[in-house]
């Protein structure tokens, strides 16, 4: 693959056996929009059509049949039935920023499907489709295109999508790219599924190793005592300072906490306490809205925020079990059952320290050591994930015009 410096009307980086120009045209030459089928409350039922909805569409992957299907007795019609490749588009919705985002279909539905009303289908056999609608050319011809939003639904109209403009290369140059991307694509889905299979290795051996019937069970105050955060007032905030703030938002329960956006603060207040100023690896969990998620801090010197807690324990050996024990969803589930509060739940440092915990002298580190490193292979699947889905970003880029 080579960049582009002399031929006009390309991308930037192509195929080097390919020289010729490529040509613009509209998706409505190359495809079809297809309306959504309309059907309501008493049309759902538990088994029948299946009714593709935007909380089914996932930018940039396959449509997402696991999360909350709905199907339907209505028949859809022989068009709005979706076909392996078609493009499933979120066209309306109270949220603005989701109006527009689209899902290929890859033929994995266990029956006959189609989209909601609030969403349509886009059908072509053109092999370059599905990346059309994954690249940033799209998404700001979508921003520019929404109509309503600011308390209304945001939507879009069929024919925005069918004016649409791509530039197109010979169908040759075409199938090479679909080919070369669809390597990329298969990449990610192969390393998402293996992500998968491990958490759920994990959840099962946890179930079978450390949730046994006669496990001796402690209060997690046994080990230590959770502290809480620092009231840090927003005013504070400098975002050319040092010392980044970990939030409830950035205790996202994976194994590290997510500091990808912080705010900081330049100089320390001077009656922050010493637990609230952070060391790596110290146990994070989040008191509020999403309660129970837990984390890893990231790094030392990153500062303790109001409703998070951070565990200060007797042993630090007991950190990696308490860890893993702590990540596991029982624990997660626990603190919803026994939050309060009506726009969100909260949970008390006697929560936390009352949960129970499954304890026995002889193993705890060895339970911990083998989890962690069920942790570290997950880390690294994850890391080869972004780094793919870093690269299909930039040639994205760099193919399309």
């Amino acid at each position: 693959m080579a960049k582009n410096k002399t031929i006009p009307k390309c991308p930037p980086l192509r195929f080097p056996q390919f020289n010729d120009e490529w040509k613009q045209t509209m998706l409505g030459e190359i495809g079809t929009y297809i309306r959504g089928l309309t059907y309501n409350s008493d049309d759902v039922q538990g088994s029948g059509y299946i009714v593709v909805r935007a909380n089914n569409i996932t930018e940039g992957k396959a449509i997402n049949f696991d999360n909350e299907l709905v199907q339907v007795r209505v028949p859809p019609s022989t068009q709005q039935m979706l076909m392996v490749n078609d493009i499933a588009i979120c066209m309306a919705n109270g949220s603005s920023h989701l109006v527009g985002k689209a899902s290929y279909y890859n033929g994995n539905a266990s029956g006959v499907c189609t989209v909601g009303a609030f969403c349509g289908i886009f059908r072509s056999t053109n092999p370059l489709t599905r990346w059309f609608f994954q690249t940033s050319i799209y998404n700001r011809y979508i921003y520019q295109s929404i109509q309503g939003g600011d308390g209304a639904i945001a939507n879009l109209k069929g024919e925005d999508i069918l004016k649409q403009i791509y530039s197109l290369p010979s169908l040759a140059e075409q199938e090479k790219i679909a080919s070369f991307l669809s390597l990329i694509d298969e990449r990610i889905q192969s390393c998402s599924e293996t992500i998968k299979e491990i958490k759920t290795l994990k959840a099962g051996l946890l179930s079978l190793r450390v949730y046994q019937a006669d496990k001796q069970y402690v209060p997690l105050s046994y080990f230590g005592e959770m502290k809480h955060g620092y009231p840090f007032k927003s005013t504070s905030y400098d975002e050319d300072g040092t010392h980044r703030i970990v939030t409830i938002s950035n205790v996202s329960g994976a194994r590290y906490a997510d500091m990808s956006k912080c705010n900081y603060l330049a100089e320390l207040p001077h009656d922050i306490q010493q637990h609230q100023i952070l060391s790596r690896n110290d146990i994070l969990i989040s008191l509020t809205g999403n309660v129970g998620r837990v984390s890893f801090c990231l790094a030392d010197g990153d500062l303790l925020n109001q409703r998070v807690g951070v565990l200060s324990l007797c042993d630090e050996a007991y950190k990696e079990y308490i860890y893993q024990v702590l990540s596991d969803w029982r624990f997660e589930m626990s603190m919803v059952a026994c939050g309060q509060g009506a726009a969100q739940l909260n949970i008390s440092k006697s929560n936390v320290e009352g949960y129970l915990v499954p304890y026995e002298q002889s193993e705890y580190q060895e339970i911990g050591n083998f989890f962690s490193l069920l942790d570290d292979r997950i880390e690294i699947e994850e890391e080869l994930l972004k780094q793919y889905e870093m690269q299909k970003k930039y040639l994205l880029r760099q193919m399309f015009i």
